[in-house]
Parts: structure tokens; C-alpha cells; sequence
């Protein structure tokens, strides 16, 4: 028999007490925490024009993201079940994407996708490439599916997505949202996704696409519902996780910052758009902290001589036979580093 939680963790109160009907057990148990991803991406917001470099959106382009969770009615689905649009539940993103580099100027527009994790780890990164080579060829960004999507999140313009949680912290976030795929039938009539997905506007496949995108961008109006049902404690879940986990230890919870922490220094993360090889998944675009650069030297063996009684600098490791030491003073050196060489004698 397994023991019974002393905790249950919520994001909101309206899904702490949607537990009542199924389980009035774990309602005693429940927590008030918030949504520390919410949280980290609503302090990562500052950041955003770093995480549109990084992805090389340039000045006046517009970042559109494709985003797609794990199921069969999704926007990278097998076609069971309704789409929108009046789409009927096609496969829409395979359709769509040569239509987004057709119809999008590349000069204007800039077009990355997320996929769900369970999608590179059930077909595996080797086909998810080859399914979407001609796409990448033409443009194409793959998103890091579990770190790098909450940067390519704050940094879109308006998302292409379905019932997934992406999808949700888009709108939650502000973002426009297009649906591709709108399951209904598989969701909870009294979910607050649910809701979204009956009033957030819907992709005609059958109409432009620019056209669409502009005027969804330009006549949008964020909803409240999403963020309020995303979490009603925004920036707090830390402080409040942190409180109930000393709890459970039996100690005082340390006293510390309750907003997410950008590095260690206090200085602002730095981004970078990074390759990864065929076999490795997808790019990664992710946060660092700032660091010095160290100077780069030439390859292979070389050796100057610095002059009559100042030492020599070998570019080589292995031809060097130290005897004594000087202060070396040429600049590829680090400064204040000691070079060994021989000296005149």
C-alpha cells in the first residue's frame, strides 16, 4: 500500500479544490505553490531581446513558433480527431510548414518550432531531422524541447500551437496563439484549457497565411483567464516551495531572495545559439553565466624569442624545457602568467 502525500502542491485554488470530487482525501494535503516555470519565465521577460539574437531574429523580423505536444490530435499528429481550422484533423504541420516558407518572407519572418520531448525520445532525433530537413534547409529553428522553449517562448511573436502546455503559457504570457489543432473531445469540458480552446482563434488553412499572422498580431488582446489559471500566486512559488520543503526537513527555512536568480554573479545570463550534431537532438539556444574569454594562440609549434634578457614564449608545450623562469611580456601571454624557456647565458 502506498503511504499517503502530506503535501499537494497547486498552482491556483480553483485546481486545489478540483480535487474535492475525485480525491476529498488529498484536500487537506493541499498546497497553495504557484508555477515555478511561469515564474522563471516571467523573470526571464527583461531578457528578451538577447533570446531573439540568439535565434537570429533580426530588427523588424517576426518570430513565429510552431509548437506541438504529445498526441495523436496534435498539431504534429496522426490526423485522428478535429483539427481547426476545418482542417478535419490533417496532419497540419507537415502541411504547414512549406506553406510558412512560401507564403513568409524570410527577410520579414523568422520560423522555429518546439516539440514535445516525448516526440524526439519516441521517433527519435535521427527522424525528426529527416522529417523536417527540407523545412531546416529553408529556415527552419529547432528548439532545445526542455530547457531552450521558455526562451523561444519569450521571444515569439505569436505561436502556432495546439492544447498543449506551451500553448497555454503563450497565451498566459500574452502572446498571440493560433490554433492548428483544437481537440476538444479529449479535454475536460471544465478545464480552463478548455476554454481557451473554445474561444482562441483558430488557423484557416484554407486562407493566407501572412495574412493571418499580421492581423492576429496586430489585433490581438491578451485573455486573463490563462494567466489567472496559470498561477495565482505569480513569483512566489520559490519562497513558497522553499518554506514547504524546509518543512517537511523539520528546520527554519534560510532567508533569501524570492525572485528566480539570473546568475551567479547578479549579472544578467548571457544567450547563445549553439549546433549540435546530426545525432545529437535538436540546437540549443540556452542561458550562461558571463565569463572571461581566455586569448587564442596559433596552432602547432612556435617559438619567439623576446630578446636578450627578457626570456622566450613557446607556442608549443611539448618543446618546452624549462631551466628558469621570467615574467613573460608578450601580449598572447595572460597577463602576470610566467612562461619557462631558456635564458641566455
Amino acid at each position: 500500500m502506498f503511504p499517503s502525500p502530506t503535501h499537494s502542491f497547486s498552482p491556483t485554488p480553483s485546481s486545489s479544490t478540483g480535487w474535492l470530487p475525485a480525491c476529498p482525501e488529498a484536500l487537506p494535503t493541499a498546497v497553495l505553490a504557484g508555477d515555478p516555470c511561469f515564474d522563471r519565465m516571467l523573470a526571464a521577460r527583461p531578457y528578451r531581446d538577447r533570446f531573439r539574437r540568439a535565434l537570429d531574429v533580426g530588427r523588424g523580423q517576426r518570430l513565429v513558433l510552431l509548437n506541438s505536444t504529445w498526441s495523436p490530435q496534435s498539431l504534429l499528429g496522426d490526423g485522428e480527431g478535429e483539427g481547426a481550422g476545418g482542417t478535419g484533423g490533417d496532419d497540419a504541420l507537415p502541411a504547414l510548414l512549406p506553406r510558412l516558407a512560401s507564403e513568409l518572407p524570410a527577410d520579414e519572418y523568422r520560423v522555429a518550432v518546439v516539440l514535445h520531448p516525448n516526440i524526439w525520445h519516441g521517433h527519435g532525433p535521427g527522424q525528426i531531422r529527416a522529417w523536417l530537413d527540407r523545412a531546416r534547409r529553408a529556415g527552419l529553428a529547432l528548439i532545445d524541447p526542455l530547457e531552450d522553449w521558455r526562451q523561444a517562448l519569450l521571444a515569439a511573436d505569436v505561436v502556432i500551437g495546439d492544447h498543449g502546455s506551451v500553448t497555454y503559457y503563450a497565451a498566459a504570457l500574452g502572446t498571440p496563439v493560433l490554433l492548428g489543432a483544437a481537440p476538444l473531445d479529449s479535454l475536460d469540458p471544465d478545464a480552463p484549457v478548455a476554454d481557451f480552446i473554445r474561444t482562441a482563434p483558430g488557423l484557416d488553412a484554407r486562407a493566407p497565411l501572412r495574412g493571418q499572422v499580421d492581423t492576429l498580431i496586430e489585433s490581438h488582446v491578451p485573455q486573463p483567464g490563462p494567466m489567472r489559471f496559470t498561477s495565482s500566486v505569480s513569483g512566489e512559488a520559490a519562497v513558497r516551495l522553499r518554506r514547504a520543503f524546509y518543512g517537511l526537513m523539520g528546520t527554519r527555512a534560510i532567508r533569501g531572495n524570492s525572485a528566480w536568480p539570473t546568475s551567479s554573479s547578479g549579472a544578467a545570463p548571457r544567450t547563445t545559439l549553439g549546433s549540435a550534431r546530426p545525432d545529437d537532438g535538436p540546437p540549443r539556444c540556452w542561458t550562461g553565466t558571463r565569463t572571461a574569454r581566455s586569448r587564442r594562440t596559433s596552432p602547432g609549434p612556435r617559438r619567439v624569442s623576446s630578446g636578450p634578457g627578457t626570456g622566450s614564449c613557446s607556442g608549443s608545450p611539448r618543446e618546452r624545457k624549462p631551466t628558469r623562469t621570467r615574467r613573460c611580456t608578450r601580449r598572447r601571454c595572460t597577463p602576470g602568467s610566467r612562461r619557462a624557456g631558456p635564458l641566455p647565458r
